[in-house]
């Protein structure tokens, strides 16, 4: 083995024993007999970049050790035990769009799964009125899932754009996040009109500091950064008058009136039911848009299963558009990236630098390498 050329087995075994012995929480897999090795699991917050130069003339032994050594000393730099973490909070509130109904008629009108479910905190408590519960999380975070249903026909679970929304925050790189969904079954925008003394308006901040304060009892930190409304079909015409100044309103008092949401960042999701409060609705939410922001899904009309609820994809494709209106306002960041690969080299020997992302964790040898099989389509990733 010539220089520039690493012993992979060997580096991999000296480098798990480095990880293991520092205590990393991981998932080690190997997904190739070429060589690949790609380590996931490791604590998002745990963020490091460092730079130590190997020098192109290294050799292999040398490589290794002084490999092992930068790795050695970034990680023990690091306190492993569990930390404090920070959490960006989205709240979703309305009336059944929000609260998302499962009778649609689907075959299957389940979530399924995905891999960003058990990595994001869901909270919720949600009600079909002021005095009667539709159920709750139970007092903490838990993992991304439907929630309770019973209450209204056809509708086993209950679960909206939060399902969609969580995922593509997760797909973009996103992490560290939570959401607290404190949804109404039904009801015009009064409910949330802080003045007006409605209900909501109440019952939304309540639910939100009750999910925050079992992060800063645990030592964490957090902002409540945004809010997903989705509502309107249930107002009345002198509602839908005032639907977009009424929600301008409810944003401006939750900057002051909730814990951490003092920069909150609203957006709409607009309704697509064909009444002519709907479009008033439509119509006068559109004109603070600029001043908030707004979701146009008057194109899912085709989706209201019964005229008023949106069906299961309906809810996929809003969801989508929640996390993309999100991601575009710079409330949260995407995060790519290469994801950490140790494996063959096809091209080159090392040269520049050694190089340390702890994220999803990336090695990153040098800029002279290709995984196996070459970069198919030309992204460098």
């Amino acid at each position: 083995m010539g220089k520039g050329l690493l012993d992979w087995p060997a580096f991999w075994t000296n480098g798990k024993q480095v990880f293991e012995s520092n205590g990393f929480q991981k998932n080690i897999a190997v997904l190739s007999e070429a060589g690949q090795r790609w380590l996931v699991g490791v604590p998002d917050r745990m963020r490091l970049l460092a730079t130590t130069n190997l020098g192109s003339e290294c050799s292999t032994t040398q490589m290794m050790k002084r490999s092992i050594s930068a790795m050695t000393a970034l990680l023990t730099a690091l306190t492993f035990q569990a930390s404090a973490a920070h959490y960006e909070i989205f709240v979703i509130t309305g009336q059944s769009h929000s609260l998302g109904v499962t009778n649609g008629g689907e075959g299957d009108p389940s979530i399924g799964s995905d891999a960003a479910d058990a990595g994001v905190k869901l909270w919720w408590d949600s009600v079909a009125s002021a005095m009667t519960s539709l159920g709750d999380s139970g007092g903490s975070f838990v993992s991304l899932q439907e929630q309770q249903g019973g209450f209204y026909a056809g509708s086993a679970t209950h679960w909206g754009p939060e399902i969609e929304f969580v995922r593509g925050l997760y797909r973009a790189g996103v992490r560290n996040f939570g959401v607290i969904k404190a949804s109404r079954g039904g009801g015009g925008n009064t409910n949330w009109q802080k003045a007006s003394g409605g209900h909501r308006y109440q019952h939304v901040i309540d639910t939100v500091n009750a999910a925050t304060a079992t992060l800063t009892a645990d030592g964490d930190t957090f902002e409540v950064v945004g809010m997903l409304y989705l509502q309107g079909e249930s107002d009345d015409s002198a509602e839908a008058a005032v639907a977009g100044t009424r929600f301008k309103e409810l944003v401006d008092n939750l900057h002051v009136d909730l814990n951490g949401a003092s920069n909150l960042h609203g957006v709409i999701g607009c309704i697509a039911a064909a009444t002519s409060n709907d479009d008033a609705v439509r119509s006068n939410r559109k004109a603070i848009a600029t001043s908030t922001a707004y979701l146009d899904n008057l194109d899912q009309q085709p989706r209201l299963h019964d005229r008023l609820h949106f069906n299961k994809a309906a809810k996929i494709a809003i969801g989508g558009r929640y996390a993309r209106s999100f991601l575009n306002a710079g409330i949260v960041s995407r995060h790519y990236g290469k994801l950490a690969f140790i494996g063959d080299f096809t091209g080159g020997s090392f040269g520049g630098g050694f190089d340390v992302v702890i994220d999803t964790i990336r090695f990153d040898f040098g800029n002279s390498y290709l995984p196996p099989g070459g970069d198919a389509d030309g992204d460098g990733l």
